[in-house]
C-alpha cells in the first residue's frame, strides 16, 4: 500500500472487482486516514497496481475501493 508517497507492507486478505481488506502487522500498524487516496501493489504472476481509496479504517485492517 502506497500513500503519500510512502510505502507500507500489508498483507491481502480479500479482493474483489470493487477492492480489498488488507491487514497490517498489529505493530507496525501505520496511521492512514479515512479517505486517504493511494496504490495498491499486488503481486501474483505479475506486479499490478491498483488505484484506491481508504474507506474503512479497523486497525489492522483496513478497507479499500478502486478508484
Amino acid at each position: 500500500m502506497e500513500v503519500n508517497n510512502t510505502s507500507y507492507g500489508c498483507v491481502l486478505d480479500n479482493i474483489s472487482n470493487e477492492g480489498a481488506l488488507i491487514r497490517f502487522s498489529e505493530t507496525d500498524a501505520p496511521e492512514i486516514q479515512l479517505g486517504a487516496v493511494g496504490k495498491l501493489k499486488v503481486i501474483l504472476l505479475n506486479d499490478m497496481e491498483y488505484p484506491c481509496k481508504v474507506v474503512r479504517v479497523n486497525y489492522p485492517r483496513v478497507g479499500l475501493s478502486f478508484l
